[in-house]
Parts: C-alpha cells; sequence; structure tokens
C-alpha cells in the first residue's frame, strides 16, 4: 500500500517538473526576439512548445502545408521543433524569393533530420551558405544547364538530362520490384534514392562512378 502511494507520488512530481519545464522554456522561447526590431515574423499557426508544428504536418506534409498556405498565404512560418521554418507557395512568391532576392533567401536551417538524410552533403539543405558554398552551387547550375540544353538528334528525348533521368527511374523502379520480391525483404530505400542522384551527377560532372559510367556512354 505504501509503496503503490509512493510510485503514484513520484510519478506525480515527474509530471509536474516535465510540464514546469515545458512551460518556462516555452515563455523563453517566446519572449526572446526572432526578428529585427520594427519587423514582424510572418503570419503561421499556432505551435506546440517543443515540437512546433510536427504534429500539424502529419504523413502527408506537402498537404497540410498546402492547407495552410490557403488560410496563411504565400509566405508563412512554422516551427520544427524549436527550429522556425519559412514556408513559400506559388510560383510568383518562388520566384521572387529564389531568382529576385536570391541572396537573401539562400539560408536554409540546421534541421538534425537533413543532415541525417543526405551525410551533411546537401547543397540544398545545407547551412552553411558562404562563398564556398554559392561557388559550388554556381558549378552545380551551370552544368546542369549545359547538360539540359545538348541533344542527340536521333534520341525521342527532348535533352540528354531527360534522357538519362527516365533511363535512372527505369532502374530504380526495377530494384525496387525486385528487392520486394524476396518474402520479408525490407528495403534499403535511402541507399538506393541517394544513388539515383549521384550517378546523374557522375554523367555531369564527368567523374568515374562505376555503373554511371555505363549508363553515361550510352549517351
Amino acid at each position: 500500500m505504501a509503496l503503490s502511494w509512493f510510485n503514484s507520488l513520484w510519478a506525480m512530481e515527474l509530471l509536474l517538473a516535465s510540464t514546469t519545464f515545458c512551460l518556462v522554456f516555452w515563455v523563453f522561447r517566446a519572449w526572446q526576439p526572432r526578428v529585427p526590431k520594427g519587423l514582424k515574423s510572418p503570419p503561421g499557426p499556432w505551435g506546440w512548445p517543443l515540437l512546433g508544428h510536427m504534429l500539424t504536418l502529419g504523413k502527408n506534409p506537402h498537404l497540410a502545408l498546402s492547407r495552410l498556405s490557403q488560410r496563411y498565404g504565400d509566405v508563412l512560418e512554422i516551427r520544427i521543433g524549436c527550429t522556425p521554418v519559412l514556408v513559400l507557395s506559388g510560383l510568383d512568391t518562388i520566384r521572387q524569393a529564389l531568382v529576385r532576392q536570391g541572396d537573401d533567401f539562400k539560408g536554409r536551417p540546421d534541421l538534425y533530420s537533413f543532415t541525417l538524410i543526405t551525410d551533411g552533403q546537401s547543397m540544398a539543405f545545407k547551412p552553411d551558405s558562404g562563398p564556398v558554398w554559392a561557388a559550388r552551387r554556381r558549378l552545380a547550375q551551370n552544368a546542369l544547364n549545359r547538360f539540359s540544353i545538348a541533344s542527340d538528334p536521333a534520341s525521342s528525348f527532348s535533352c540528354y538530362l531527360e534522357e538519362h533521368v527516365s533511363k535512372e527511374a527505369e532502374v530504380l523502379i526495377s530494384k525496387f520490384q525486385e528487392l520486394m520480391a524476396g518474402a520479408g525483404a525490407l528495403i534499403p530505400i535511402i541507399r538506393w534514392w541517394c544513388q539515383w542522384p549521384k550517378s546523374l551527377v557522375s554523367c555531369v560532372s564527368g567523374s568515374t562512378c562505376p555503373r554511371a559510367v555505363r549508363r553515361c556512354s550510352a549517351l
């Protein structure tokens, strides 16, 4: 009897301590200035302390963000955990941010999930946006532009990029079907999903990725 009462009291104290910590942390974050004085934060929904809007995004974040953009406009702010994230919707808004004001919007949040998936090697989701990052991005864009303009007159595809992407997609689908055919097999999707863009980059940059060389030689 006494042991049961002690366990119940300990659980209540733990719950009270956790609730107090969350409230204090939430108040601290709420009072901490996130934008320069005189400016306003973009509109956005109310988020949970510590979790932010992770529960709001759910399993289909693209659909959830589409619904939020219809309510709050093409520019809104959410939080993934405690990290604020700016969400842009609409062709004109995205073009304004990425093309006309590219230097102002080149920063990316330092999210652990992106770092884990890309092993810290992604140029699209890398918090470092310094001169080295900008030079690498320009180099990649120029290579993709040249690869997307050149074409084979005898091919039905509009350019080498479209032809290679189509063939790599067929290889990826065939590999997934082969892995799914195995009884109780688990598909290492990250491994094969990362290998597909590596093959494309190898063709663009003239690198010697083993599987990409055979496919690039056919192009």
